[in-house]
């Protein structure tokens, strides 16, 4: 009658699971894989790291590093004690970044939905450190409409029940006719997007929206019930005077990365061959 516990894993995450400390004790989980230009991977509110197994063995396989970092309060990554904006989470990211790349090297971001602001307020505080972004299903300057916002906060819900709980996923997440995986019915962590969700709160918009000023690239489900394309990449594009570019992709809801994994990678991969190609002219 019920779907799995909402805070049960979704699956294991794929590669070496590396543990830091911080000074205040707390604790950040990431997991890498391969060698070669570093790609850090930021997963959707409440959801986990595993959710880019796909992509980055993609990236693996054509000679990138990615490491993918675990939110706070999924497996190994400890909750904080307090609340968080969304540049502390920038921090969290910064000391990954310290920990495995090099002092000349530079990463790429890629941040899926939620992730993409801990990007952007990332490459905003740490612009030397950052290359370019990566959005995958950017959020919006308005609001969740108010149904998707409803599916959104019950995909959470542990009490929803089966059939309602798989509706609600398959609204806020996919579009029409794309299948929503079993790891998708499972892995969603109550208290990590509630500590997301008051970083949003916490955290002056205008403060992060551009990502500082590095060269983005939105990829945007046609379909996107929670960040419509007028309202998310598409005003992103605007606002960023010539640095932002945008891909959309067709019969794709919010998820994105299992209903296109395969269009997901090529946009991903060829926007990759044209930041390397720039840096070669330079």
């Amino acid at each position: 009658m019920f779907l799995p516990y909402a805070n049960a894993r979704g699956r294991v995450t794929d590669g070496t699971e590396k543990i830091l400390t911080k000074d205040d004790g707390r604790t950040i989980a990431y997991f890498v894989q391969g060698r070669g230009k570093s790609i850090i991977l930021l997963p959707s509110a409440g959801r986990e790291a595993s959710d880019f197994n796909e992509l980055a063995a993609t990236l693996m396989s054509h000679g990138y590093k990615t490491i993918a970092i675990e939110p706070p309060g999924i497996g190994q990554s400890a909750l904080p004690h307090d609340d968080m904006t969304l540049f502390d989470l920038a921090d969290d990211v910064a000391t990954v970044v310290q920990a495995e790349l090099a002092t000349s090297e530079n990463a790429v971001i890629i941040g899926h939905a939620f992730g993409n602001r801990v990007a952007r307020a990332t490459a905003t505080r740490y612009g030397d450190k950052v290359d370019a972004l990566i959005l995958i299903a950017a959020g919006g300057k308005q609001p969740i409409p108010p149904r998707a916002d409803r599916a959104l906060k019950a995909s959470f819900n542990p009490l929803n029940v089966a059939s309602r709980r798989i509706g609600d996923i398959r609204y806020a997440f996919f579009a029409n006719g794309n299948t929503v995986p079993d790891y998708w019915q499972r892995g969603w962590h109550i208290d990590t997007a509630q500590l997301q969700a008051q970083a949003v709160r916490l955290t002056d918009a205008a403060k992060w929206w551009l990502g500082g000023n590095k060269p983005i690239l939105v990829i945007q489900g046609d379909k996107d019930t929670i960040a419509p394309t007028e309202d998310a990449g598409q005003a992103l594009v605007d606002d960023g005077k010539g640095r932002v570019e945008m891909v959309v992709v067709r019969k794709a809801g919010h998820a994105l990365l299992p209903e296109r994994p395969r269009v997901i990678s090529d946009a991903v991969l060829a926007y990759l061959a044209q930041l390397s190609g720039a840096d070669s002219e330079d």
